[in-house]
């Protein structure tokens, strides 16, 4: 399920299938079945339409390799019937007879007040800034960037034990991306005991603002309005969500 906010009504998209819009006091206002494509998610809107996502898929079949695919944002029509491909990003995944797995990490954050899509869709610390309503790249962007030793998780040993792909050297050097007062907070892989996880902030022209440290106990949910928003869990393993407010951020 994805969502978003537009001119205060809320709008629900279930993976596949259809789109529902509600008020802000909760009222059901209507839904949209999206017929013109199979997408995965919704992450914003204009005027003329619904912007939406769709990956392509990798032949199956063949010897182990790496192979392409690509991500694609698209202008979904108000009734669901027509889509316009905006603009596509590949990326990698390595492919068995088997089994697939990705290989470049595909993180996207979208600027609904001047319609930027911002994109990280490589292993390596790179940002694309797409401007949706112009249907065009702006800038990208990167930094010079210590990358971090790829730590084999627990949760993959059994698949590179059965599989054996390519291991990796470094970690993704960028895992998250999020808007806050307009500039871009990128998550790196970069985490320092009592200190926390390390950001890098940027304006929308790409130009490098600051880093920091963030130390919570639970994962960043949203950066929205100078504000942020963490999932955490109480002492019963509940899901809480805090709000804390961003004071002095860069400007």
């Amino acid at each position: 399920v994805s969502y978003l906010i537009f001119k205060d009504q809320l709008y629900i998209y279930e993976r596949y299938t259809k789109i529902i819009r509600f008020d802000g006091e909760g009222k059901l206002l209507g839904e949209v079945k999206p017929t013109a494509g199979r997408f995965s998610g919704i992450f914003g809107m204009s005027d003329n339409g619904y912007f939406m996502q769709e990956q392509t898929n990798a032949p199956r079949g063949g010897p182990a390799e790496f192979k392409e695919i690509e991500a694609k944002a698209h202008l979904v029509s108000l009734d669901g019937t027509s889509a316009d491909k905006i603009i596509g990003f590949s990326l990698r995944t390595y492919e068995g007879p088997n089994f697939g797995m990705d290989w470049d990490s595909y993180m996207q954050v979208f600027n609904q007040r001047d319609g930027s899509l911002y994109v990280s869709h490589t292993c390596e610390y790179k940002v694309v800034r797409a401007d949706l309503l112009k249907r065009k790249i702006v800038v990208s962007f990167t930094r010079e960037y210590p990358r971090v030793k790829f730590s084999l998780p627990d949760s993959m040993k059994d698949f590179y034990e059965k599989f054996s792909p390519p291991k990796k050297d470094f970690e993704n050097d960028i895992s998250a991306l999020f808007i806050c007062d307009n500039n871009l907070w990128v998550k790196t892989s970069t985490a320092v005991k009592d200190k926390g996880t390390l950001f890098d902030v940027f304006d929308p022209q790409g130009r490098f603002l600051d880093s920091f440290y963030l130390n919570i106990d639970g994962s960043l949910a949203l950066a929205r309005g100078g504000f942020i928003y963490v999932t955490e869990k109480d002492k019963d393993e509940n899901i809480l969500i805090r709000k804390y407010k961003v004071l002095n951020g860069p400007k």
